[in-house]
């Protein structure tokens, strides 16, 4: 996975021992570095505090669009309409079904991001695998009470909250700082799979992939759940009045067997409210168990392909299923801009000039009859075949120098740090012009390269062309000849059909 810069701060410099979990805190909590400065500050009280908070921050749409966390136009401050009111049931979003598309306003762009026709499965999927998970509590897997935190936590309550800490735990770089599932994993999977708004970004899929790889690395180590080892007696005897424990062997993937059970009532006199589990959750051979917490996380996956049990479908399989889902080719989808010309566009000549897919793609519709009004000169600009309208339903490919070119029109640096990280990975673009800026254009595209006439050798007439207006080009005079010589074949046609 890719790390963000950082900035040199008196943060980073007087803390290098917190610039780590810094970044943790950037790419997978949404903040930016002065955020995450002051909350590692007030994690460990440091004295640096005091001048951290006086600080000010960025504004809400950059922290948002900037991390490396799925994009969402709520959290970018972009005004939308939520898809479940705080009121609605969480059954009803449980039902819910994802759009094939995602998209969100921003200035006088629309952001848009298409998904394969598989993602509603997946989507489903992992809604199904939450609910489950959440539904399956402690008794339901053979645990007692709440577990247990070492910090002297609340412990866990569910399946869900016990594979959510699991993963989070067993995934993590040595380097890495300890995160918990509420600040990291299942919030962020929530984001990228369920938010409607939500746009996925190169550093996106990579964290997603990355994730999966780390899952996978669990796979047959001492992580992997089914390899969670206990300890307990080979026999039970009897001395006398009382049962002891003889001999001592391991079991693996869970330890309410029913020599546990027997144990329990035996040597230490209780009965336990909860049976013994099935026999094939734990075995006394590594990579042999199947427990709860084995098959939330890899059942129905490339490295197990069994469904049913508990859980259908396991965390891992449903991330790679995600990843597959995401388009009909490889990588993430394309991000596709469209921006609309509010009239200022005129402004920006200079720049759209330098749009050489734009030029290309007017300059074909020129000689295109589909353009114009039957078998004359005169443009016709709306509707789907017309000139706006074919424009409009192009997607221009974008590379560095296109993708500068845009931010420009839109008043945007790439450069600068507080750059949007989604503006940097436009794949796509179109723009919906107005006819005074598509005229513009023309004429300094088609009409300033010498080409006067339509498909039907008419002079070509555009909606906002006067005298005034056309007589400050330098190619006026040409444009002039034309015309006349257009004149002339009309009145020499009449004679010929008059006289012979």
């Amino acid at each position: 996975m890719k790390k963000q810069s950082i900035i040199e701060s008196e943060f980073v410099k007087k803390h290098p021992e917190h610039v780590v979990e810094m970044q943790q805190e950037m790419k997978f909590g949404n903040l930016e570095q002065g955020d995450a400065e002051k909350k590692i500050a007030q994690k460990y009280n440091l004295p640096i505090l005091s001048k951290l908070v006086s600080s000010s921050s960025t504004g809400r749409w950059v922290k948002m669009l900037k991390v490396a966390a799925p994009v969402t136009s709520t959290t970018a401050g972009i005004a939308t309409k939520p898809r479940f009111g705080r009121k609605k049931k969480k059954k009803e979003l449980l039902k819910a079904e994802m759009k094939k598309g995602r998209t969100f306003q921003f200035r006088n762009m629309t952001i848009n991001q298409e998904f394969g026709t598989l993602h509603d499965k997946v989507q489903k999927e992992y809604i199904d695998w939450k609910k489950t998970c959440k539904n399956l509590k402690l008794a339901d897997i053979g645990i007692t009470g709440r577990g247990h935190e070492k910090g002297g936590g609340k412990g866990k309550s569910s399946l869900l909250e016990h594979v959510q800490f699991h993963v989070n735990a067993s995934v993590q770089r040595h380097e890495q700082p300890s995160r918990t599932g509420v600040e990291f994993t299942l919030k962020y999977l929530d984001e990228a799979i369920l938010h409607e708004d939500s746009l996925l970004t190169n550093q996106d899929e990579e964290a997603m992939e990355q994730f999966i790889a780390n899952i996978k690395e669990m796979w047959e180590q001492d992580t992997d759940p089914r390899n969670i080892v206990f300890t307990q007696a080979a026999n039970l005897v009897r001395r006398g009045k009382k049962w002891v424990e003889e001999g001592e062997e391991k079991v693996f993937g869970h330890y309410r067997t029913q020599m546990y059970i027997d144990k329990r009532k035996k040597v230490d006199g209780i009965t336990e409210k909860i049976s013994a589990v099935d026999s094939s959750w734990y075995s006394g051979t590594k990579n042999d168990a199947e427990p709860p917490f084995y098959q939330a996380i890899f059942s129905n996956s490339s490295l197990d392909n069994k469904t049913g049990g508990e859980t259908s479908n396991g965390i891992l399989g449903i991330l790679e299923r995600y990843i597959d889902s995401l388009g009909d080719g490889p990588g993430r989808p394309p991000i596709v801009v469209i921006i609309k010309d509010t009239g200022k566009m005129r402004d920006k000549m200079e720049t759209l000039k330098l749009l050489t897919p734009l030029k290309r793609k007017i300059k074909q519709l020129m000689k295109n009859s589909a353009i114009y009004s039957g078998n004359s000169g005169k443009v016709v600009y709306k509707g789907a075949n017309r000139l706006i309208g074919q424009i409009e339903n192009t997607r221009f490919k974008t590379n560095r120098m296109t993708a500068k070119y845009l931010a420009k029109i839109n008043d945007i640096n790439l450069e600068a740090d507080d750059t949007p990280l989604i503006l940097r990975e436009i794949d796509l673009f179109s723009i919906i012009f107005t006819k005074a800026t598509l005229d513009n254009l023309i004429n300094e595209w088609v009409r300033g390269e010498g080409q006067f006439k339509s498909p039907s050798n008419r002079p070509i007439i555009l909606a906002t062309d006067t005298t005034s207006k056309l007589k400050g080009y330098s190619w006026y005079q040409k444009y002039l000849d034309a015309k006349k010589v257009e004149k002339k074949v009309v009145k020499k046609s009449w004679t010929d059909m008059l006289w012979g």
